[in-house]
Protein backbone atom coordinates (compact mmCIF):
# COMPACT_ATOMS: atom_id res chain seq x y z
CA UNK A 1 0.00 0.00 0.00
CA UNK A 2 1.26 3.65 -1.44
CA UNK A 3 1.06 6.76 0.47
CA UNK A 4 2.04 10.04 -0.84
CA UNK A 5 2.69 13.13 0.82
CA UNK A 6 3.31 16.48 -0.49
CA UNK A 7 3.44 20.27 0.04
CA UNK A 8 1.92 21.57 -2.94
CA UNK A 9 3.33 25.18 -1.91
CA UNK A 10 0.81 27.92 -1.95
CA UNK A 11 -2.18 25.91 -2.62
CA UNK A 12 -0.91 24.64 -5.98
CA UNK A 13 -1.97 28.02 -7.79
CA UNK A 14 -4.30 27.25 -11.43
CA UNK A 15 -1.57 26.69 -14.05
CA UNK A 16 0.50 23.76 -11.39
CA UNK A 17 -2.86 22.49 -10.89
CA UNK A 18 -2.58 19.64 -14.24
CA UNK A 19 1.52 19.28 -13.41
CA UNK A 20 0.21 18.42 -9.55
CA UNK A 21 -2.70 15.81 -10.60
CA UNK A 22 -0.24 14.20 -13.26
CA UNK A 23 2.50 13.85 -10.62
CA UNK A 24 0.62 12.62 -8.23
CA UNK A 25 -1.18 10.14 -10.78
CA UNK A 26 2.38 8.87 -11.67
CA UNK A 27 3.10 7.63 -8.77
CA UNK A 28 0.23 5.44 -8.55
CA UNK A 29 -0.99 6.26 -4.34
CA UNK A 30 -3.26 4.50 -2.44
CA UNK A 31 -3.68 7.27 0.47
CA UNK A 32 -2.23 10.87 -0.28
CA UNK A 33 -1.72 13.69 2.10
CA UNK A 34 -1.57 16.83 0.85
CA UNK A 35 -0.17 20.44 2.77
CA UNK A 36 -0.88 23.76 2.11
CA UNK A 37 -4.04 22.78 -0.08
CA UNK A 38 -5.97 26.24 -0.47
CA UNK A 39 -10.01 27.03 -0.73
CA UNK A 40 -9.49 27.98 -4.65
CA UNK A 41 -8.30 24.78 -5.56
CA UNK A 42 -9.07 22.25 -3.05
CA UNK A 43 -12.08 21.28 -5.41
CA UNK A 44 -9.77 20.54 -8.44
CA UNK A 45 -7.30 18.61 -6.51
CA UNK A 46 -9.89 15.97 -5.03
CA UNK A 47 -12.04 16.00 -8.07
CA UNK A 48 -8.49 14.78 -9.91
CA UNK A 49 -7.81 12.56 -7.23
CA UNK A 50 -10.99 10.69 -7.30
CA UNK A 51 -10.52 10.20 -11.32
CA UNK A 52 -7.54 8.22 -10.29
CA UNK A 53 -9.63 5.87 -7.58
CA UNK A 54 -8.77 8.17 -4.36
CA UNK A 55 -12.75 8.69 -4.13
CA UNK A 56 -12.58 9.21 -0.23
CA UNK A 57 -11.17 12.60 0.69
CA UNK A 58 -11.64 15.09 3.74
CA UNK A 59 -9.47 18.19 4.77
CA UNK A 60 -9.18 20.85 6.81
CA UNK A 61 -11.97 23.24 4.61
CA UNK A 62 -9.31 26.51 5.03
CA UNK A 63 -11.22 30.16 4.77
CA UNK A 64 -9.97 31.70 2.45
CA UNK A 65 -6.19 32.52 1.67
CA UNK A 66 -4.93 29.99 4.38
CA UNK A 67 -3.38 26.85 3.67
CA UNK A 68 -5.08 23.32 4.78
CA UNK A 69 -4.35 19.67 5.04
CA UNK A 70 -6.39 17.48 3.12
CA UNK A 71 -6.33 13.40 3.00
CA UNK A 72 -7.51 11.32 0.31
CA UNK A 73 -7.84 7.07 0.14
CA UNK A 74 -9.01 4.41 -1.83
CA UNK A 75 -10.26 2.93 1.68
CA UNK A 76 -12.79 4.45 3.57
CA UNK A 77 -11.89 6.25 6.25
CA UNK A 78 -12.94 8.23 9.37
CA UNK A 79 -11.86 11.50 9.90
CA UNK A 80 -10.87 13.07 13.19
CA UNK A 81 -10.21 16.84 13.08
CA UNK A 82 -8.53 18.81 15.55
CA UNK A 83 -9.38 22.41 17.46
CA UNK A 84 -8.07 25.89 16.76
CA UNK A 85 -5.59 26.87 16.74
CA UNK A 86 -4.31 23.87 15.08
CA UNK A 87 -6.94 23.02 13.16
CA UNK A 88 -5.92 24.01 9.84
CA UNK A 89 -2.22 22.57 10.52
CA UNK A 90 -3.42 18.55 11.26
CA UNK A 91 -5.98 16.32 10.20
CA UNK A 92 -6.05 12.51 11.06
CA UNK A 93 -8.05 9.47 9.60
CA UNK A 94 -8.51 6.27 10.74
CA UNK A 95 -8.63 3.37 8.47
CA UNK A 96 -10.57 0.87 10.19
CA UNK A 97 -10.40 -1.58 7.69
CA UNK A 98 -6.52 -1.67 7.89
CA UNK A 99 -6.60 -1.35 11.77
CA UNK A 100 -4.38 1.87 11.05
CA UNK A 101 -4.13 5.56 12.31
CA UNK A 102 -3.11 7.99 9.82
CA UNK A 103 -2.26 11.68 10.54
CA UNK A 104 -1.32 14.51 8.39
CA UNK A 105 0.72 17.40 9.76
CA UNK A 106 1.68 20.64 8.51
CA UNK A 107 3.46 22.48 11.65
CA UNK A 108 4.64 25.72 11.20
CA UNK A 109 7.81 27.08 10.42
CA UNK A 110 8.70 30.07 12.34
CA UNK A 111 8.91 29.43 16.27
CA UNK A 112 6.11 30.81 18.73
CA UNK A 113 2.41 29.51 19.84
CA UNK A 114 1.03 28.27 16.84
CA UNK A 115 4.34 25.97 16.30
CA UNK A 116 4.38 24.75 20.22
CA UNK A 117 0.07 24.01 19.74
CA UNK A 118 0.97 22.02 16.66
CA UNK A 119 3.70 19.83 18.15
CA UNK A 120 1.74 19.60 21.20
CA UNK A 121 -1.61 17.89 19.95
CA UNK A 122 0.74 15.91 16.92
CA UNK A 123 2.21 14.41 20.06
CA UNK A 124 -0.83 13.92 22.18
CA UNK A 125 -2.37 11.93 19.17
CA UNK A 126 0.58 9.63 18.82
CA UNK A 127 1.25 9.06 22.10
CA UNK A 128 -2.26 8.04 22.85
CA UNK A 129 -2.15 5.62 19.89
CA UNK A 130 1.69 4.16 20.07
CA UNK A 131 0.84 0.80 20.43
CA UNK A 132 -1.53 0.85 17.86
CA UNK A 133 -0.71 1.25 13.47
CA UNK A 134 0.17 5.06 13.62
CA UNK A 135 1.71 6.73 10.76
CA UNK A 136 2.99 10.56 11.42
CA UNK A 137 3.37 12.04 7.57
CA UNK A 138 4.06 15.14 6.50
CA UNK A 139 5.63 18.20 6.54
CA UNK A 140 7.45 19.23 9.91
CA UNK A 141 9.53 21.42 9.50
CA UNK A 142 11.85 19.62 11.86
CA UNK A 143 14.81 16.91 11.53
CA UNK A 144 17.41 15.75 13.84
CA UNK A 145 20.87 16.26 13.34
CA UNK A 146 22.77 15.32 9.86
CA UNK A 147 19.01 16.68 8.42
CA UNK A 148 18.56 20.15 8.47
CA UNK A 149 21.40 21.35 6.92
CA UNK A 150 22.91 24.45 8.32
CA UNK A 151 18.55 25.01 8.45
CA UNK A 152 18.02 26.56 12.02
CA UNK A 153 14.75 25.12 13.28
CA UNK A 154 13.94 23.37 16.32
CA UNK A 155 11.52 20.17 16.70
CA UNK A 156 14.67 17.78 17.67
CA UNK A 157 13.09 17.58 21.05
CA UNK A 158 9.63 16.43 20.18
CA UNK A 159 11.26 13.94 17.19
CA UNK A 160 13.13 12.76 20.02
CA UNK A 161 9.68 11.50 22.24
CA UNK A 162 8.29 10.22 19.51
CA UNK A 163 11.57 7.68 19.23
CA UNK A 164 11.04 6.84 23.03
CA UNK A 165 6.94 5.80 22.30
CA UNK A 166 8.81 3.21 19.62
CA UNK A 167 8.37 5.78 16.66
CA UNK A 168 10.84 5.42 13.79
CA UNK A 169 11.71 7.71 10.83
CA UNK A 170 11.12 4.77 7.99
CA UNK A 171 13.66 6.99 5.49
CA UNK A 172 16.14 6.86 8.62
CA UNK A 173 15.69 3.50 9.15
CA UNK A 174 16.50 1.89 5.83
CA UNK A 175 19.24 4.92 5.04
CA UNK A 176 21.42 6.23 7.75
CA UNK A 177 23.34 8.87 7.36
CA UNK A 178 22.29 9.69 3.67
CA UNK A 179 22.23 13.33 2.96
CA UNK A 180 18.86 14.08 1.91
CA UNK A 181 16.98 17.38 0.63
CA UNK A 182 13.14 17.34 1.28
CA UNK A 183 12.98 21.18 0.63
CA UNK A 184 15.05 23.57 -0.80
CA UNK A 185 15.49 27.25 -0.72
CA UNK A 186 14.24 29.64 -3.47
CA UNK A 187 17.83 30.19 -4.58
CA UNK A 188 18.76 26.21 -4.07
CA UNK A 189 21.50 26.78 -1.60
CA UNK A 190 20.05 25.83 1.77
CA UNK A 191 16.98 23.40 2.65
CA UNK A 192 16.93 20.35 4.55
CA UNK A 193 14.60 16.63 4.98
CA UNK A 194 11.42 18.61 6.77
CA UNK A 195 9.32 16.43 5.39
CA UNK A 196 8.72 13.03 7.35
CA UNK A 197 7.07 9.57 7.66
CA UNK A 198 7.21 8.34 11.53
CA UNK A 199 5.57 5.18 12.44
CA UNK A 200 4.86 3.66 15.54
CA UNK A 201 6.62 0.01 16.35
CA UNK A 202 4.12 -2.23 14.85
CA UNK A 203 4.06 0.08 11.61
CA UNK A 204 7.43 0.40 11.28
CA UNK A 205 7.81 -3.50 11.01
CA UNK A 206 5.75 -3.65 7.68
CA UNK A 207 7.31 -0.81 5.93
CA UNK A 208 8.84 -1.76 2.73
CA UNK A 209 10.38 1.20 0.91
CA UNK A 210 10.32 4.71 1.96
CA UNK A 211 11.98 7.26 -0.35
CA UNK A 212 11.78 10.82 -2.05
CA UNK A 213 11.18 11.91 -5.43
CA UNK A 214 12.67 14.98 -6.40
CA UNK A 215 12.25 15.49 -10.10
CA UNK A 216 8.38 17.63 -9.16
CA UNK A 217 10.94 19.90 -7.22
CA UNK A 218 13.09 19.96 -10.18
CA UNK A 219 10.50 21.11 -12.39
CA UNK A 220 9.57 23.63 -9.65
CA UNK A 221 5.98 22.07 -9.82
CA UNK A 222 6.74 22.58 -6.07
CA UNK A 223 9.29 23.56 -3.37
CA UNK A 224 9.40 20.38 -1.48
CA UNK A 225 9.63 16.85 -2.72
CA UNK A 226 6.78 13.91 -3.25
CA UNK A 227 7.79 11.48 -0.27
CA UNK A 228 6.37 8.08 -0.64
CA UNK A 229 6.10 4.92 1.92
CA UNK A 230 4.97 1.52 0.76
CA UNK A 231 3.69 -0.93 3.52
CA UNK A 232 2.46 -4.31 3.68
CA UNK A 233 -0.88 -3.70 4.89
CA UNK A 234 -4.24 -4.84 3.25
CA UNK A 235 -7.65 -5.29 4.53
CA UNK A 236 -7.16 -8.30 6.41
CA UNK A 237 -9.73 -7.15 9.00
CA UNK A 238 -12.51 -6.85 7.02
CA UNK A 239 -14.89 -8.84 9.44
CA UNK A 240 -14.25 -6.42 12.92
CA UNK A 241 -18.00 -4.99 13.55
CA UNK A 242 -18.11 -1.03 12.55
CA UNK A 243 -15.75 -1.02 9.43
CA UNK A 244 -16.49 2.36 7.53
CA UNK A 245 -18.83 2.31 4.54
CA UNK A 246 -17.46 1.59 1.39
CA UNK A 247 -19.55 4.92 -0.06
CA UNK A 248 -16.88 7.74 -0.88
CA UNK A 249 -16.11 9.42 2.27
CA UNK A 250 -16.64 14.04 2.56
CA UNK A 251 -15.61 16.02 5.15
CA UNK A 252 -17.43 15.44 8.38
CA UNK A 253 -15.74 13.96 11.21
CA UNK A 254 -15.07 14.52 14.58
CA UNK A 255 -12.80 16.38 16.92
CA UNK A 256 -9.32 14.93 18.51
CA UNK A 257 -9.50 14.52 22.12
CA UNK A 258 -6.60 13.00 24.14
Amino acid sequence: MRFLAWNILHGGGPARMPEIAHAIAAHAPDVVTLSEVRRTTGGQIAGALADIGLSHWSWTNPPAGINGVLIAARTPFETLRFPPPVSQRLLAARFAALDLNLIAAHVPPDPGSERAHAWKSLLDYAKSRRFERTLVLGDLNAGRDGDLHALKLDGQESLGKLWTWGFRDLFRKENTGLPEFSWLTPDRQGGGRIDHAIASASLSAVAASVRYSHVERDLRISDHSILLVDLVVSSTRDHVPGNASTEPTRGGGTLFSP
